[in-house]
């Protein structure tokens, strides 16, 4: 019986395989599809990212975000700045903001002459400024701008002004002397009653050395044409208008005219009290007796 239940026991397993086991078949093929799939996406995303431009290493500049920023907003173009139209500044991508900033500083006689000019401009941000600077059509300094002004200009021929006969048309054709700095020279020659020197225009307002020897090659004067000042005549009204005659030098040659008589030579008005040998030098070519 021993012998019986132990080749019963040795026998189970293969008696068991062979007539109640089953085996299990597994089906692979949805596994298949899923991983060919995933492998199909990744293969894409591959060759896609390759032709893809790399913005963190071509647009992006994390060290200097304000660059990136300008430099994909913007798109210049060869420009001159002096007057350029308000659409042309949009179209380089500029703000409506900062177009009117600019224009705003236009119309208050704003000018460019050079590119650090664009530069100073508190509308345009130097990261900005540093990608349009190449095409900005202007000198990049004074010294260039001033050497082409006067390449591109035939010298100018000035004529000669007579001073004490000019007009304010013709005192404008003098370098440097514009309408109202004209209608000054003609003011004081007026009070004066003409020049006798040209040193006398430093007593305008204004005249300088420097714009004092750009004109002075081309002014001449006729003393002849100086209205002089009756001493013997001129009431103290008339005298003190004159700009070399003070209230009170009139009062002293009116006050000694009145107690001794005409001036019989113009030396005489020296014996006024306020008049000196200096005051006389000055007023000499304005005064007469007759």
């Amino acid at each position: 019986m021993l012998c019986l239940i132990l080749a019963i026991v040795l026998m189970a397993p293969a008696l068991y395989r062979t007539f109640f086991y089953k085996a299990e078949v597994i089906n692979f093929e949805n596994d298949r599809k899923e991983i060919e799939s995933f492998l199909t996406t990744v293969e894409y995303k591959e060759s896609t990212s390759a032709s893809r431009p790399d913005y963190r290493s071509s647009s992006i500049d994390l060290d200097n975000p304000d660059y990136s920023t300008a430099k994909t907003r913007l798109n210049p173009f060869p420009f001159n700045p002096n007057q350029l139209p308000a659409d042309q500044w949009i179209k380089m991508g500029f703000t409506d903001k900062q177009v009117r900033s600019i224009k705003k500083y236009e119309t208050k006689g704003g000018r460019f002459y050079t590119k650090q000019d664009v530069k100073k401009l508190w509308a345009i941000s130097p990261e900005e400024y540093s990608i349009i600077e190449s095409f900005i059509q202007l000198p990049d300094s004074m010294a260039v701008y001033e050497r082409k002004k006067n390449y591109s200009k035939e010298p100018r021929v000035y004529q000669i002004v007579e001073l004490n006969s000019a007009d304010t048309v013709l005192l404008k054709t003098l370098p440097g002397i514009g309408s109202g700095y004209a209608a000054w020279i003609y003011n004081y020659r007026t009070k004066l009653g003409g020049f006798n020197s040209k040193q006398q225009l430093f007593e305008i307002k204004g005249m300088d050395s420097l714009r004092f020897s750009g004109i002075e090659p081309y002014i001449d004067i006729n003393p002849w044409l100086i209205k002089k000042l009756n001493i013997n005549t001129a009431t103290f009204e008339q005298l003190s208008l004159h700009p070399y005659i003070s209230n009170n030098v009139a009062i002293s040659i009116v006050n000694y005219r009145n107690r001794h008589g005409k001036f019989l030579v113009i030396e005489d008005v020296m014996k006024s009290e306020l008049v000196d040998e200096a005051l006389f030098g000055k007023l000499a070519p304005y005064l007469k007796t007759q």
